[in-house]
């Protein structure tokens, strides 16, 4: 910036929780690309994927996932370079859900299924259930209600992770990921079946 420039205007952006929720709503790689970058800045103001990324790497190791043992290159998880187990990304959500500094943002901004973003239209509750008493029916839709998700989608590739209640109501974790050129509909049929086993929705 030239030492003569002035001050015309300054911009505040929405609130950090507000931009998580467009992101994990609508599932916009745009905005996860950019708060990468936003996390990489530098004293000098440039910002650094490469300054995100060790930022990144250091919290990873503050919970015992070692910098060898994944590979991470963008924010939003398009490039198939990137490289995180299912273990990986649970310890991650369970940290995120210790610090109550993010956990309630964090898990409001997910998807809800039936209700919000990129789960809206599915829906956990089988047609048999739908025909139980009206009773058992409330409970089933209170725990199809219990899970907090996020999407993830490339060709050949679908992942869900998050956060659901048990049939026991504890409070889980949850990290979905399909490789290998299974079709979308098949992984979601995969996804959608396991969370009815953890929630208690399918014995």
């Amino acid at each position: 910036t030239p030492r003569d420039a002035q001050l015309i205007t300054i911009y505040r952006s929405k609130d950090l929780a507000v931009i998580l929720r467009d992101l994990n709503q609508f599932s916009n790689n745009f905005i996860a690309g950019q708060l990468l970058y936003a996390l990489g800045q530098e004293d000098s103001g440039v910002f650094s994927r490469e300054t995100a990324l060790r930022r990144i790497a250091k919290l990873f190791s503050q919970i015992g996932i070692m910098p060898e043992s994944y590979q991470m290159v963008d924010g939003s998880g398009l490039d198939r370079a990137n490289r995180l187990s299912v273990r990986q990304l649970s310890k991650v959500l369970v940290r995120a859900y210790q610090d109550f500094s993010i956990a309630p943002d964090l898990i409001s901004s997910l998807s809800r299924y039936g209700h919000t973003g990129t789960l809206k239209n599915r829906d956990l509750l089988t047609q048999s259930k739908r025909r139980d008493a009206a009773a058992e029916s409330f409970l089933s839709q209170v725990k199809a209600d219990s899970v907090w998700g996020k999407t993830g989608t490339l060709d050949g590739v679908s992942s869900l992770a998050g956060y659901a209640v048990s049939h026991e109501d504890r409070r889980l974790v949850f990290a979905i990921l399909i490789n290998g050129g299974t079709s979308k509909q098949t992984a979601t049929e995969i996804e959608d079946g396991l969370l009815r086993v953890i929630t208690g929705l399918k014995r």
